[in-house]
């Protein structure tokens, strides 16, 4: 039985009774590490040698790797006659193949998706038990002494982003079962561990009025205006804006169970942000937490479409599931006769379309452009998501510089398979020739279409501007 991998704080190897395996010395962990942020992924001899001997190997560097890969074997398997089944050599290198429940990173996502479930059900308490249970696999800073260096670094921000996400979708559950005060004080701490993030900053607020502490939820967002103004030279958005208002007028909807304003499904809705073939956007806000969001509403001739039902919600789970800092988040979806809807994160930055309208982009805001859509589309190739329609209108911004990939739309899974391509529009000038053609795609035809969009980025121009109509073609 192969033992579990800890990668949630210090690199690790743990028995079934949670006694600690002998790695060996730093190169070991070294590539452990390495192997473990790459499970399930073949990583090439040379890369490991590279990050193992840290640039600088030897001569005897590949057989030296060797001898650690067979040690490495020896400590996850447990038992030296079945030996090389966690680790396997899969040319042009090595891949680890590891379970949910023998890579502790894994199991903390799976359970995580899971209380999100529950709680996206109306399960609150099961929600709460199911984030407290993932979030007790923590013992650290992901990849710990690694988490600085290039290999790791990606993975390591996204399962703090995960983390974080996690604890602040635990205290909404709390809110909604009414743990007001029992919440307090686990925002108040995560708030000094994080205190530029918007959304746990709203939720202490509100937990501290229904708890009837007005002046400290008023005092909170002064704290936090004032840190903003003084160290990023910004304001607070204008939801966390409208939560102070409502704390200092006492407003009624701040109630549990309150709603106030034109509302649906607890969201406030505001203005119309976007209209597509087949949707509708408004921006909004979710009020029992502050938190600014976009609501696509699905046309009803679609949402009403036995093709399109059949697969929405299982489509739907999928991008809701993806976990990365820069692809914008699918908070919640749901579907009723004559609608289907998606809330996702609002950027208040706009898209890159607006941006592309003053100009091309320097040279390094590019470079960072390709850098966070790239890494974006490898996180959704690597589920089997394939996007399909990237291009400036879908690229989003916010206030420091960040890019993210947005409106993955739905009815996308397996874009590979012919059935699988359903209500879904793609702006010629982008598209690869294989969507132009009405044919099967994978994740090449997102690189094609990041190409474009790059391209244009650099220059103001598409690069077949003169051959390329700006309707969109329908795929079905």
């Amino acid at each position: 039985m192969t033992n579990r991998v800890g990668v949630l704080g210090p690199v690790q190897i743990t028995m079934a009774d949670r006694s600690a395996v002998d790695t060996g010395g730093k190169r070991q962990r070294r590539l452990l590490a390495a192997l473990a942020v790459n499970a399930g992924d073949v990583v090439s001899v040379d890369t490991l040698v590279d990050i193992v001997f840290e640039g600088s190997p030897s001569d005897a560097a590949e057989k030296t790797l060797q001898s650690y890969v067979s040690r490495l074997r020896r400590a996850l398997d447990g038992d030296t006659r079945s030996a090389g089944t966690a680790i396997e050599r899969v040319e042009p290198g090595y891949v680890m193949r590891l379970g949910d429940s023998s890579l502790d990173a894994a199991e903390f996502v799976a359970g995580v998706t899971t209380a999100r479930n529950l709680a996206r059900d109306g399960d609150h308490a099961g929600a709460v038990r199911g984030f407290d249970q993932a979030l007790r696999l923590w013992r650290g800073t992901p990849y710990a002494e690694f988490a600085d260096e290039p290999w790791a670094m990606a993975e390591a921000q996204r399962l703090l982003e995960v983390r974080a996400g996690a604890i602040e979708d635990r205290a909404d559950s709390q809110l909604a079962l009414g743990g007001h005060a029992d919440v307090v004080a686990d925002l108040e701490r995560f708030t000094l561990e994080e205190p530029t993030r918007e959304r746990p900053r709203a939720q202490l607020m509100l937990a501290l009025y229904r708890s009837g502490r007005q002046a400290e939820a008023l005092r909170s967002y002064h704290d936090y205006h004032e840190l903003l103004r003084d160290e990023m030279g910004l304001d607070p958005s204008p939801a966390l804006r409208e939560l102070e208002a409502s704390v200092l007028a006492r407003d009624p909807s701040l109630e549990l169970g309150a709603v106030g304003g034109e509302t649906l499904r607890g969201y406030r809705l505001f203005e119309e942000i976007g209209r597509g073939a087949f949707s509708v956007v408004r921006r909004g806000t979710q009020p029992a937490v502050g938190r600014d969001v976009a609501v696509k509403a699905i046309r009803a001739e679609l949402a009403n479409d036995p093709d399109f039902v059949r697969r929405f919600e299982t489509e739907a789970h999928m991008v809701a599931n993806l976990e990365h800092p820069h692809i914008v988040p699918l908070y919640d979806f749901w579907r009723e006769p004559d609608g289907a809807y998606l809330v996702m994160r609002w950027l208040r930055g706009g898209t890159l379309e607006d941006r592309l309208a003053d100009g091309p982009l320097d040279l390094a805001t590019t470079a960072t452009l390709v850098r966070h859509i790239g890494e974006a589309l490898e996180a959704a190739h690597r589920q089997g998501i394939v996007h399909r329609d990237i291009k400036p209108a879908n690229v989003f911004c916010d206030d420091d510089g960040n890019f993210f990939l947005g409106d993955f739309g739905i009815a996308i899974g397996d874009a590979t398979a012919p059935d699988a391509m359903i209500h879904a529009t793609t702006a010629p000038a982008y598209a690869s020739p294989e969507l132009l053609e009405r044919q099967p795609v994978g994740p090449a035809a997102d690189i094609y279409s990041l190409g474009v969009t790059v391209f244009e980025a650099l220059t103001g121009a598409r690069p077949f501007a003169d051959a390329a109509s700006d309707v969109e073609i329908t795929h079905r």
